[in-house]
């Protein structure tokens, strides 16, 4: 919540060490069993190695190659099917992701950090692990405040050609140059422009969608109609049957 406390923070980061951090504590206990468990001793490491670099946001094929230091790909799509295997990992398009969050957080502030220190620091290593939890909270309290349109915008201007999964459909999203915000009464058009000389409108309606709101998206960008490769309707509250039916022409 954005009214949480100073104490409030104080006593979750503590929850958190307590549970995640301690190597006695009943979640980190769980996730280093899993392992042990779900991965081959011969095989650990080279899984757990993708994990991590999966953990600190290297989610493209290329990206986990060039984490790990490898010229080549082989051999990473064969163990990334077996993480998917084992339900540890999934894929989205080109990208790949750790299934559970918290298991994710857990590699990369845990894990990760005793494997990679110098010395057996504990009391440091739990003080380092509060910050992060705070600092985590800090970004989540921020993100929170934004506005459905301003998170769409942040995530289209991300994209750089790559391919994602949409329900059962892949789609390749292209890089956006720009991408400006058109506010109305009761919805927000994501304007966004591609080279050359075209457009993605994205529209985010307020309140249940029904044809005379698809009937006024389409009549709005008629003029335009030439230069826009797709246009987008979001409805977080629903869609009437007909102006799904008008939506699909």
């Amino acid at each position: 919540s954005a009214r949480l406390s100073s104490a409030g923070e104080d006593i979750m980061a503590e929850a958190f060490t307590v549970s995640l951090h301690n190597t006695s504590g009943t979640i980190s206990q769980y996730f280093a069993n899993n392992i042990m468990r779900l991965l081959e001793k011969d095989l650990r490491e080279p899984h757990l190695d993708v994990l991590i670099a999966l953990a600190l946001g290297h989610n493209k094929l290329s990206d986990i190659a060039k984490c790990l230091g490898k010229k080549s790909r082989g051999g990473l799509s064969a163990k990334l099917a077996r993480l998917i295997e084992l339900d540890m990992v999934y894929k989205n398009g080109v990208f790949y992701g750790i299934q559970d969050g918290v298991f994710g957080f857990w590699l990369r502030t845990v894990y990760h950090k005793r494997k990679t220190s110098l010395v057996d620091d504990v009391v440091n290593m739990a003080s380092d692990f509060k910050e992060t939890v705070k600092s985590d909270i800090g970004d989540y309290r921020r993100e929170n405040q934004k506005d459905v349109p301003e998170r769409m915008k942040e995530l289209f201007l991300l994209f750089n050609g790559e391919t994602v999964g949409i329900g059962k459909k892949h789609r390749k999203l292209p890089r956006f140059a720009k991408i400006e915000l058109q506010k109305y009464s009761n919805c927000t058009d994501l304007v966004s422009y591609q080279e050359p000389n075209r457009y993605w409108i994205c529209e985010i309606r307020r309140g249940r969608v029904d044809e005379s709101d698809i009937s006024d998206f389409i009549e709005r960008y008629s003029p335009m109609r030439e230069r826009i490769a797709k246009k987008i309707c979001v409805a977080p509250e629903g869609i009437d049957a007909n102006a799904l039916l008008l939506a699909k022409e």
